[in-house]
């Protein structure tokens, strides 16, 4: 195979039998997400106090305005629809469908593990039945191996 430059692909690796992502790896991955989350809600938290500040309060007596403006700004960037505490919401909403999701794969495992064994024991009982049906009828044809 060539790629679009002209160089020859010798391999590729991934896909089903190079992905090396295990539970525990997923899980920590949560954790990173539930902690930025906490961050930004500290974020958010800081801007509230930005806007309760005594000075920018004390300057809207000089620029109301400006004061104004301000507060928007702030409300927006940490409450508003695209600010850090409603983002915080998705990224923690991440990390509990991470979570969810190993869990869901870990009881599936476990079925899956449970199903192999029911599977097994009927394979091994019928085996075992059958030779011994076998071995009942051996007089029949122990002569003719013997032979």
């Amino acid at each position: 195979m060539t790629g679009s430059d002209g160089a020859v692909v010798v391999s590729v690796t991934g896909g089903v039998t190079g992905v090396s992502a295990t539970y525990e790896r997923l899980l920590a991955l949560a954790v990173t997400l539930e902690a930025a989350a906490e961050r930004m809600r500290a974020w958010a938290a800081d801007g509230a106090r930005v806007l309760v500040d005594g000075d920018l309060l004390a300057s809207g007596l000089l620029a109301p305005l400006s004061l104004a403006e301000a507060e928007v700004a702030v409300v927006t960037a940490t409450t508003g629809p695209d600010g850090v505490l409603t983002e915080s919401a998705g990224w923690w909403l991440d990390a509990e469908a991470l979570r969810l999701a190993v869990r869901l794969l870990q009881e599936a495992d476990e079925l899956a593990e449970h199903a192999l064994d029911v599977l097994d024991h009927a394979l091994g009982r019928a085996l075992g039945q059958s030779l011994a049906l076998s071995l009942g009828a051996a007089p029949l044809w122990l002569p003719a191996l013997a032979g």
